[in-house]
């Protein structure tokens, strides 16, 4: 099996004309892949275990282009709350990033996964190839290193 790099590098032009096929914007296409591929390469040792890697990101790409342009089910919605939702992330990320890069790699990754991605814990477990305790487990623990002390 390719190296993670060499896998990205030989197929990053077919997955972008994929992405670009659901998402039909350029931008879009990219946040697409782009997530995509942080997702494969935290699995990456268990992607080319279990088999064809670049199956394993067109399903990625295909569930994160459902879950986030799914039709809207409130009628009359505007994409004015998700455009708030979004600036409201953002500043909360960048106030959080020098708090979250204090943390090990690990309890990092389960942080964004689990609260900024909104991955339920299975998923957080499969990406991570652990044991949804073990999420539950560094989730806790991460908490409790940002937790001001009193």
């Amino acid at each position: 099996m390719p190296s993670f790099d060499d896998f990205v590098a030989a197929r990053l032009g077919a997955l972008r004309s994929y992405a670009h096929l659901l998402a039909g914007d350029e931008a879009a296409a990219l946040g697409l892949v782009d997530e995509a591929l942080v997702r494969t390469g935290l699995a990456w040792p268990r992607v080319t275990k279990d088999g064809d890697p670049e199956a394993y990101v067109r399903a990625t790409v295909v569930a994160l282009y459902l879950s986030r342009w799914r039709p809207r089910s409130r009628v009359g919605a505007t994409g004015a709350d998700d455009q708030q939702a979004a600036a409201t992330r953002s500043e909360l990320a960048a106030h959080l990033r020098p708090a979250l890069h204090r943390l090990p790699r690990r309890l990092r990754t389960v942080l964004v996964l689990r609260y900024v991605d909104g991955l339920p814990d299975s998923e957080v477990a499969r990406l991570l190839g652990c044991s949804e305790r073990k999420v539950r487990s560094d989730a806790a623990e991460a908490a409790a290193r940002l937790a001001p002390a009193t």
